[in-house]
């Protein structure tokens, strides 16, 4: 069975979404799980189809957050109500904090990751090897998905 997942970011911060699809996509492997993401130009033909079509079908989101991201008005008025509403109805949805901004009001009572064993919530770019910042992330997205949908490791 496969498990469609969706990964809601801002182009400016395409090369930390690249990050993260590198870190989940074992998952494909271990669970069933695929995510997606625009990859294209925002505004092409059919891309708001596509988007709201990608949400529609995935059971879980992954929200990328940066300064960018709650300044998109597209993320703000069209994607975040969609995967909210999906988040109502059972979706997993997890917050990755990519860098400090103001998160707070779009994530509600989502806590976001990844949380540092004596840090606290440590957003990526603030690791000081960032590749331990997006480790982390998969390691708490996964815990995550395994939880919520009762799941091991094939």
């Amino acid at each position: 069975m496969l498990v469609k997942g969706y990964i809601s970011y801002v182009h400016e911060d395409n090369a930390d979404r690249k990050a993260v699809e590198k870190h989940v996509k074992p998952f494909k492997h271990l669970y069933g799980i695929e995510f997606w993401a625009d990859k294209r130009t925002r505004g092409a033909n059919g891309w708001c189809d596509k988007v709201a079509r990608a949400i529609e079908e995935s059971c879980i989101h992954l929200l990328v957050i940066s300064p960018s991201f709650t300044a998109a008005d597209f993320i703000v008025e069209q994607e975040l109500p969609a995967i909210k509403n999906k988040f109502r109805h059972g979706d997993l949805v997890i917050p990755i904090l990519i860098s400090r901004c103001l998160w707070e009001p779009f994530t509600g009572p989502l806590p976001p990751v990844p949380v540092h064993a004596e840090s606290g919530l440590l957003p990526v770019r603030d690791w000081n090897r960032h590749s331990d910042g997006f480790n982390a992330t998969r390691e708490q997205i996964q815990a995550a998905i395994e939880t919520h949908f009762s799941l091991e490791p094939k």
